[in-house]
């Protein structure tokens, strides 16, 4: 699904504003369309989609536990809902739930579970040792994502110069692109706090480049999932104002198959 007319203006407008309106169209070709959102404390009817609470499952599934640590609930996207606002690779039935393991973040790269749940469920308590985060319901905004961090893409820009490299690392039109949707979002490209997300999740999966080059491809094999910021709503911290982005391959996400999705996890 192409960008917006108005958001691909945007874009070339800001290029300008930068002078680097040479990589223009590498660069639009690069947009995606997300949907972003925002959350308030609300009770949510099962189904729904939601942040925080106790998670909706069917009834005889397994809470999802790695290495004996039963995991927190973090969301669940009601993916009906989802396909009426933005055509896309995710299926058009059923939830997407997210779980993560909050106990130690120093190892959270890995430490989650996204399930793809279909038929009835049910509201399931979740762990009474879980720390709580609070249910808020969603309000969903189309936006365009771009990457933060452009440097796995550099080899698709072509040749720039380091001053433009320069300006290219300090451009950042998030906020521009997607009104008042914040910095939670489905689908499009993760954030940064620290190091560059994607490079993050291609290291971490043990991946070993022979270039730069190779890494950076191995980097863009993946994409953001969810990304989830701290949310004050919620109660939801990130250690210092962090975020956890949820990243899947692309080839994964065509299939449908979230058995491999990761995560990663930085903050201030």
């Amino acid at each position: 699904m192409p960008t917006s007319r108005e958001d691909s203006a945007l874009i070339r407008e800001s290029l300008r504003e930068v002078s680097l309106e040479r990589f223009e169209a590498r660069i639009l070709e690069l947009a995606e369309p997300c949907l972003r959102f925002t959350s308030r404390r609300a009770t949510v009817p099962v189904g729904a989609s939601k942040l925080g609470g106790d998670p909706d499952l069917p009834p005889d599934l397994a809470w999802p536990v790695i290495e004996g640590q039963s995991l927190t609930f973090l969301a669940q996207l009601d993916l009906v809902e989802l396909a009426r606002l933005l055509p896309s690779p995710l299926p058009g039935q059923g939830r997407l739930v997210f779980f993560f393991d909050r106990s130690d973040f120093f190892v959270g790269e890995r430490a989650c579970r996204v399930m793809h749940v279909e038929g009835d469920v049910v509201r399931r308590r979740r762990p009474s040792d879980h720390e709580p985060i609070d249910e808020c319901a969603l309000t969903f905004t189309i936006g365009t994502s771009l990457p933060r961090s452009f440097t796995p893409f550099l080899e698709l820009l072509g040749p720039m110069t380091e001053a433009e490299q320069e300006r290219l690392r300090d451009w950042d039109i998030r906020d521009r692109l997607g009104g008042s949707g914040g910095h939670h979002q489905v689908l499009g490209y993760p954030g940064q706090i620290q190091e560059d997300v994607l490079i993050t999740r291609a290291v971490e999966a043990g991946f070993e480049p022979t270039s730069t080059a190779t890494l950076h491809q191995e980097a863009r094999r993946y994409r953001q999932l969810l990304g989830l910021d701290t949310d004050d709503a919620a109660g939801l911290q990130w250690v210092d104002m962090g975020a956890c982005w949820f990243l899947i391959a692309h080839a994964d996400l065509e299939r449908q198959d979230f058995s491999r999705t990761s995560s990663v996890v930085q903050f201030c």
